[in-house]
């Protein structure tokens, strides 16, 4: 058996290393690396090097880069970068974009490694992930909250499928990865793809589609890259027949009562959830550095006969890079397609991000790898914007008919602060090349929809208990030959963690103001990834000389 194993793989080896030259095609992969981070800080610089980036938007990827072609041959095959991340969380899972990587206590790891080919108009990618989880236990929504308020939270849970905790043992799972089969013709491709996928311009959240989750198998019609047309550029990607993955965890006290009745609701097993949904955007050849977008999303189970849940946004990203700048927002709702005509309307379930980045030079101006300050800002707001929706507990990611709601494994589609959320981020950076070290503050509100709900709704007016996260993280990356190092070590003060008051009984006004359930959590995360051109081509070039 091992032997065989050795044969496949020295094989593999040899029909690499076969042909005059190595094809090589860089793919920006829905990370949390920073390597896609590197390449839209370079549009900012105007760095192109890597290829003319002026007419990416950075708001339809993947993004693929063709860098090096060549040779006489009709195959190629190309090993794709190593990638390894670990992280680790003292006492709470931290939320974020990471991915096929679960929200847990404790150690976690994935690795990634693959390869493509290509024959003619032929592309495969395969590129799976494994990822490990020790999955200690952590403290979840508090058993002894009052029924009332175990009631009012599951308006939230019986519309969404977003487990605090997966399983009771420990995690190790195999996910297909950013991986895909196409045929493209000329700039545009047709295949299926189990890639994550991240629709508009935020840098750290989205409201409609972010690599939060683990990606899920889809066909795919897309741009590979900007289409030229005499009105300017287009980028686009319309992906249909999704197949969506229910977390198949139980909610917490699904036993529990209130006033007579049951507050758990059973989902939907028995029916596929199925994702279609597309983004287009537009870069108008009058104005320079300006991208326009909107995006749709729509989930519906399968022969089922039940409505389908929709949300949709528009977008717009201004690129400066004379001033080395970028400015960005996207607006939509979360109960239809968003248009010029109803984002405005007074009851409707929107929300919003908004972000601005600028890099100011430092030292020498003449000097060809400055060194830049980076300072940036991102808003994002998820929240209801009025009472009456509110007291309907409409939020995003949640839906009354699809009640696994916008998610896939358990974990949402879109923003990762989730339903009800809203966040503000500083970030302050000193760059220099593919070298980054900078401050990250954060403050993150969770589910303030629920939290109005119950207060509002109940009677209690306690408005003294909002879950707010503090976080300051000092992050980092550089690049040492083939080898590209980045990580993360943040700080987050977690208060009044869900919404637990430690006030004595009964409630007076000298107690009312007294501390809640707070803590200290810290959250590490290292991580590499390996390129492996630099190796084959040393290689090549020594069988040439030899």
């Amino acid at each position: 058996m091992f032997g065989n194993r050795v044969y496949i793989i020295v094989c593999f080896l040899t029909f690499v290393f076969l042909g005059d030259k190595l094809f090589g095609q860089t793919t920006l992969p829905v990370s949390n690396s920073s390597l896609e981070e590197i390449f839209r800080r370079k549009q900012l610089m105007s760095d192109s090097v890597k290829g003319d980036l002026s007419n990416f938007s950075f708001m339809v990827r993947p993004i693929q880069l063709e860098h090096f072609t060549g040779s006489s041959r009709k195959l190629f095959i190309n090993l794709l970068q190593v990638e390894h991340i670990e992280q680790f969380n003292t006492k709470v899972p931290l939320r974020y974009a990471d991915g096929s990587m679960y929200p847990t206590r404790g150690w976690q790891g994935l690795y990634a490694i693959g390869a493509e080919a290509r024959y003619r108009n032929i592309m495969l990618r395969l590129r799976p992930e494994y990822v490990w989880a020790f999955n200690p236990s952590f403290p979840t929504f508090p058993s002894d909250h009052y029924n009332i308020i175990w009631n009012y939270y599951y308006n939230w849970l019986n519309k969404i499928d977003q487990p605090e905790r997966f399983t009771q043992e420990p995690l190790r799972r195999l996910f297909a990865g950013q991986s895909r089969v196409h045929y493209e013709y000329k700039n545009m491709a047709l295949g299926i793809s189990t890639e994550n996928l991240w629709w508009g311009p935020g840098r750290f959240n989205s409201l409609i589609m972010s690599n939060n989750a683990p990606g899920f198998l889809h066909y795919t019609f897309n741009s590979t890259k900007p289409i030229k047309t005499p009105v300017g550029s287009f980028e686009w990607q319309f992906i249909w027949g999704g197949k969506l993955k229910n977390s198949g965890i139980l909610p917490d006290e699904t036993n529990r009562t209130f006033n007579g009745r049951f507050i758990y609701r059973p989902k939907d097993t028995l029916h596929q959830r199925i994702f279609t949904g597309g983004i287009i955007t537009w870069h108008p050849k009058w104005l320079n550095g300006l991208f326009i977008g909107t995006d749709l999303a729509s989930i519906c189970y399968k022969k089922s006969g039940t409505p389908s849940a929709t949300m949709g946004s528009v977008f717009a990203r201004y690129v400066l890079p004379e001033d080395n700048a970028e400015m960005y927002f996207q607006y939509g709702r979360s109960d239809k397609m968003a248009t010029a005509w109803n984002l405005l309307e007074d009851t409707i379930p929107r929300g919003y991000l908004a972000g601005a980045r600028k890099l100011f030079k430092l030292g020498n101006q003449n000097k060809k790898n400055p060194s830049f300050l980076q300072l940036g800002i991102e808003v994002t707001q998820l929240q209801v914007p009025n009472l009456s929706l509110i007291q309907q507990a409409k939020s995003w990611y949640t839906d009354n008919s699809v009640r696994h709601g916008f998610t896939n494994n358990g974990q949402v589609l879109g923003s990762p602060i989730g339903p009800g959320s809203n966040s503000q981020r500083l970030e302050f950076s000193w760059i220099k090349g593919t070298t980054k070290v900078g401050i990250e503050v954060e403050r993150l509100v969770h589910n303030a929809d629920f939290y109005y709900n119950y207060n509002v709704n109940s009677g209690s007016k306690d408005f003294n208990r909002q879950w707010v996260d503090l976080s300051s993280s000092l992050v980092w990356s550089f690049q040492y030959k083939q080898w590209f190092f980045f990580g993360q070590i943040s700080f987050i003060r977690s208060i009044n963690y869900n919404w637990k008051s430690l006030i004595p009984q009964p409630v007076t006004p000298e107690n009312y103001f007294s501390d809640g359930w707070d803590f200290m959590n810290v959250h590490r995360r290292i991580g590499f990834i390996y390129d492996w051109s630099k190796v084959v081509q040393k290689i090549k070039k020594s069988k040439r000389n030899n």
